[in-house]
């Protein structure tokens, strides 16, 4: 996924409309998005982003969570300002809804990541404030914000996360009972020690008798280093502090759909490497038929981002999935 990532970026730099005059000091008046603060319940600024969108009244938001790592939302490649997937998101609406989405607390904006998806050259206010209460607090805050704001509708509200995203979407609609939709992006199910297990259980190219156990084992073991010191920003896992896993861990996607009472869309691609079908259909099996308002749907050859072998662009999966939920939100 690290080449993946990193294709991403370039390819929506190319095609995102933002732009600015001078890279150091970016001219957001004339970006798709328009950066905002707001402070949160623990004290802490929190910065966040609202699409510009043509005037409308009482339009519905969209909050739009990302996925693990220290990434900034935004950033500058040849003096224009670029965004990810919030813009994919954007574009996909069509003007119907305003899309709100959240810089994770400890993240410098415009700022590059050493290894996006990971922690790796974090800040260490990143690595002490990045845990599952304290990030979805941090999207609480700004949703409550721009619920507060002229011209935006609280008659129904949705969030989208994908991959760590998933669980923080539904942490926060079991939280706010206001919130009424949720869609989860390959977000697994059980709790993401499961999913661990499950992913290097698959067979991988040259592949030995007993490697998959070995990998397993190897998973096991960190776990435990993790365990004995669990609340420390300092120690790092599979490229993320230990509290980060400790916090996240502590409960499950399952769990925390179980809580909320919003409509929810759960999707996931059946030959994703990092985050196992297995998690899917062990989601599945606990929730549909027992919790109202649950949609289940599986991407037939979908990977991480639902690309097929059979898709056309670098973000035509993750297109088609937006598509599909704004028109389940807005149905």
């Amino acid at each position: 996924m690290k080449s993946f990532t990193s294709f991403l970026v370039v390819f929506l730099s190319m095609i995102s409309r933002g732009s600015c005059v001078h890279a150091q000091e970016p001219d957001w008046s004339k970006a798709s998005f328009e950066p905002m603060e707001t402070t949160d319940r623990l004290n802490r600024k929190i910065q966040f982003y609202l699409s510009r969108e043509k005037a409308r009244d009482d339009v519905p938001v969209v909050l739009w969570i990302q996925g693990s790592g220290c990434q900034a939302l935004f950033g500058i490649r040849d003096g224009k300002i670029f965004g990810s997937y919030q813009n994919v998101l954007r574009s996909a609406s069509q003007g119907r809804v305003r899309i709100l989405t959240v810089e994770k607390p400890g993240v410098k904006p415009l700022s590059e990541a050493v290894r996006p998806g990971s922690a790796e050259g974090a800040t260490e206010m990143f690595c002490e404030e990045h845990t599952l209460p304290r990030w979805a607090e941090a999207n609480i805050a700004a949703l409550k914000a721009v619920w507060a704001m002229p011209g935006i509708s609280k008659q129904k509200t949705l969030l989208i996360g994908h991959s760590e995203g998933a669980i923080v979407a539904a942490r926060i609609a079991a939280e706010l009972p206001s919130v009424t939709h949720i869609a989860c992006m390959a977000g697994g199910g059980p709790n993401q020690l499961f999913n661990l297990d499950a992913t290097q259980r698959m067979p991988q190219t040259g592949d030995q008798p007993g490697d998959a156990e070995s990998r397993v084992n190897s998973i096991r073991a960190g776990w435990e280093q993790v365990q004995r010191d669990p609340d420390t920003a300092k120690a790092t896992w599979l490229g993320h502090p230990h509290r980060r896993w400790t916090s996240f861990l502590s409960t499950s996607l399952i769990d925390e759909l179980r809580r909320s009472k919003a409509m929810a869309y759960v999707v996931q691609g059946d030959k994703d490497q990092n985050s196992s079908i297995m998690s899917f259909e062990v989601a599945r099996e606990k929730l549909e038929g027992k919790r109202d308002g649950i949609v289940f749907h599986r991407v037939i050859d979908g990977d991480h981002a639902f690309q097929t072998p059979n898709s056309k662009s670098p973000i035509e999966g993750m297109e088609i999935q937006f598509k599909q939920i704004l028109g389940w939100f807005l149905n």
